[in-house]
């Protein structure tokens, strides 16, 4: 992550993906080249938020989307 992005920006580094993490999910899908690739960013990004987005009422939804856009991309695959 660039060091110009404030550390407290809800926007660039929403807590959900960042606290207690050395590692942020962006940089993981980049480093795996999932950024070419939606639906497995999407996969992903979903689990790293699983039981850390305050505002998603049901935890399970965010596993029921990562579920969700995986299957899209074996339905795409073939």
């Amino acid at each position: 992550m660039s060091q110009e992005t404030d550390d407290n920006d809800e926007i660039l580094r929403p807590p959900h993906y960042t606290n207690g993490r050395t590692i942020e999910p962006i940089d993981v899908i980049e480093d795996w080249g999932l950024d070419r690739d939606y639906y497995l960013a999407n996969a992903l990004k979903y689990i790293a938020r699983y039981n850390r987005k305050t505002s998603v009422s049901d935890p399970a939804s965010c596993l029921k989307k990562a579920i969700f856009y995986l299957q899209r991309k074996v339905d795409k695959t073939g």
